[in-house]
């Protein structure tokens, strides 16, 4: 995943500077052992990921490709490579941890909605065109990810 954390302002940055230089760390604990881990592994992988939604993700991932039928505009223009099948085992997998999170047995759309730009933003190579026009990975994957309404 990569998600984008905007930068804080001065405001911000200056608490936590104060932060920083007034205190010591607060000790931490585990939350969790290797054990436990390998439950929530285990759990994540039994959540339902119904056919008709893992078909929705595989076109969203195909649909990344600019020589695809189905590739919408921003991606015909600028994306030079496409999303990898990895990328929709990331989707599947993502999708099924944030079912879990939401105390679902089942994956909705609107979680694969929810997990998509995280998912996939990394995974396009964009062309020069899309840099040249200051235009970003979340853009052109867009029109995808309204696919999965």
């Amino acid at each position: 995943m990569k998600s984008l954390v905007p930068l804080p302002g001065v405001d911000e940055i200056e608490e936590i500077a104060r932060r920083a230089a007034d205190a010591p760390a607060a000790p931490s604990a585990p939350v969790l052992d290797a054990a436990g881990l390998a439950e929530v592994r285990a759990a994540v992988r039994e959540i339902v990921l119904a056919p008709p939604v893992l078909r929705r993700i595989a076109e969203v991932v195909a649909a990344s490709h600019p020589s695809a039928p189905a590739a919408p505009e921003s991606v015909r223009r600028f994306v030079r490579w496409g999303i990898s099948p990895r990328g929709a085992r990331a989707m599947a997998l993502l999708s099924r941890a944030r079912a879990l999170a939401a105390g679902r047995p089942h994956v909705a759309l609107e979680d694969v909605r929810r997990i998509a730009l995280p998912a996939l933003r990394h995974r396009l190579v964009l062309a020069f065109e899309a840099e040249a026009e200051g235009v970003r990975a979340d853009a052109v994957l867009a029109p995808l990810v309204e696919r999965l309404a």
